[in-house]
């Protein structure tokens, strides 16, 4: 008696998120495994997929209803490197093998070896600002003799390295220069893959399964006996304690030294008069100013003018943010309170919010320097020299800036410590500018702060030092982790199901954070955080997704 053998075959079209299961003909039995490149039949047309599993048995319900796969490709297959890239992807990020394979098999061509899972390497950081790195990039390029896969989370950067690497052509031909989207370009094992700003969010998915740059090169190096190299501003917190354990070589590069000047902010709406006067000095030499002020995302810290103090949760003794115009919610601990009018420690009713806005700025400078000229990122204006930009974090999309003076503005919304990452975005912010403009002025209501000043390498093991002992204390990161879960679609629905969500997930002892809507074409966006002591395993993810409804996803990957 013949034995009856079925496939689960994926197929790379975004509106299957499941493996689909087969018939193999008698006729095709001798040639079939795991990796096959078949042609298989989908409602009324036929497309291509991979076998991922064989099997001899399915449920009798469904054996009647089975179609059989059309044609195998016989000239080659995808590697078993491969398939295991997309096991531990779907495991990761609590997704199907479908949904990750909608986006490898773009890009994976089959191949006439086999190939096997490889051994990985210890992977190569690179500290240092976007021109340093440059240089580490060529040297490392340089030493390797083999494929390299460059991958950027900002297409201006990518511009920027394919300039330089244009000076030498034949670097220039061992090089794949990609975004997220050429994340699984083919490479032959045994490459390097360069991963340049892992935690910019231009290196992260928004369609399901949110997958990132950092996350897909780290699992192909670890099965494909790729070098994998990451390039930052500052390195992550899971990248600190890889160096520290011997598990990774660090290359840092200090910044270069600049004129950094800090000075006690004096008006809530603008810049203090030491501050204008520099500008003035700048503009008259016809070089540009950019005074730059993070954006209005950031929910503002209260600071007292009269004690000197930042307002602190009650339950975990954190700085606590405004989540709404009317509530408190810690991000920490989530104890959230009503909005105070008088600070708890003097009973001031001097409250100032932290933080001041881009279009406040531009209105602020246009009165106090009546003849400068304002101008919006990306205004061919700059190039004459002589200007002030008032801009946000969009500043740092462009790799190569020409300013004679920076001023940065409200950035103690970071300063202030209301969120667990404020400290490492405000430390990449500072490297980034240092290792481009030869001055920066600091406006704060915290000039003691740690973070100001020149960030050398000793500065840097020191914040990370006590970051990562108060991280531990709090369960965060790389301790702890942080997830969401996010819905689209209709508001009314949507708040429906987050409610119920919110419920259930509370229920089962997570601390659960929801988080304000986002407009997105048409769609609303919201979404819940979800914070775990430990890290979450892949049981957990799949235990959180099995309770979604259809319009809502996990989204694993969240930089804090």
């Amino acid at each position: 008696m013949q034995v009856m053998l079925y496939a689960e075959v994926i197929v790379a079209t975004r509106t299957n998120t499941q493996e689909l299961t087969y018939a193999v003909s008698a006729q095709i039995v001798p040639y079939i495994r795991l990796g096959s490149l078949v042609t298989v039949p989908l409602r009324r047309k036929t497309v291509r997929g991979v076998v991922v599993r064989l099997r001899q048995s399915v449920p009798i319900q469904i054996k009647s209803k089975l179609r059989e796969i059309l044609n195998i490709d016989r000239s080659g297959m995808i590697a078993p490197a491969s398939i295991k890239v997309m096991q531990s992807l779907s495991e990761h990020y609590g997704a199907s093998l479908a949904e990750v394979a909608y986006h490898l098999l773009r890009e994976t061509t089959p191949s006439a070896s086999s190939g096997s899972v490889g051994q990985s390497k210890d992977p190569i950081y690179v500290q240092a600002a976007w021109l340093q790195r440059q240089e580490q990039y060529m040297s490392l390029i340089k030493a390797f003799p083999g494929r390299v896969l460059l991958l950027f989370s900002q297409q201006e950067y990518l511009a920027s390295f394919e300039r330089s690497l244009l000076q030498t052509p034949a670097l220039r031909k061992r090089c794949l220069l990609k975004t997220l989207s050429g994340a699984f370009s083919q490479l032959p094992l045994g490459s390097m893959i360069i991963v340049d700003q892992p935690y910019h969010i231009g290196g992260k998915s928004m369609r399901r399964p949110f997958m990132t740059t950092k996350t897909i090169a780290e699992t192909r190096a670890q099965y494909e006996e790729h070098q994998l190299v990451l390039g930052n501003g500052v390195l992550g917190f899971e990248e600190i304690i890889n160096v520290s354990e011997k598990k990774a070589k660090l290359v840092s590069v200090s910044p270069s030294s600049v004129s950094f000047v800090v000075t006690k902010q004096t008006t809530r709406q603008g810049i203090g008069e030491t501050t204008i006067n520099q500008i003035n000095k700048v503009l008259s030499k016809q070089k540009n100013v950019a005074v730059i002020t993070p954006s209005g995302s950031w929910a503002p810290a209260f600071f007292c003018s009269d004690c000197q103090s930042t307002l602190q949760c009650p339950r975990c003794a954190r700085p606590i943010g405004l989540n709404s115009p009317t509530t408190h919610q810690c991000q920490y601990c989530g104890y959230t309170q009503q909005r105070l009018t008088v600070c708890p420690s003097c009973q001031s009713e001097n409250l100032v919010e932290v933080g001041v806005g881009v279009r406040q700025l531009q209105a602020f400078i246009k009165k106090h320097i009546p003849k400068s000229v304002v101008v919006e990122l990306g205004d061919k204006d700059l190039d004459n020299g002589g200007k002030i930009l008032v801009t946000n974090e969009k500043f740092f999309s462009n790799p190569i800036h020409r300013f004679g003076l920076v001023v940065l503005v409200g950035w103690d919304r970071l300063v202030s410590g209301v969120f667990p990452d404020g400290n490492w975005r405000l430390l990449n912010t500072i490297i980034e500018i240092q290792g481009q403009v030869p001055s920066i002025v600091v406006e704060t209501l915290y000039p003691e702060h740690y973070c100001w000043g020149n960030v050398t390498a000793e500065k840097l093991r020191r914040f990370f030092e006590e970051e990562l002992k108060e991280r531990r204390r709090l369960s965060l990161p790389p301790y702890g982790q942080i997830i969401e879960v996010v819905g689209r679609g209709s508001i009314r629905t949507l708040e429906h199901q987050q409610e119920e969500l919110l419920q259930k997930l509370e229920s089962k002892g997570y601390i659960v954070l929801p988080k304000s809507s986002l407009v997105r074409g048409k769609s609303y966006e919201l979404s819940l955080s979800v914070f775990s002591s430990k890290k979450f395993s892949t049981k957990q993810k799949q235990l959180i997704r099995e309770q979604l409804p259809p319009s809502w996803h996990l989204d694993v990957d969240i930089a804090s």
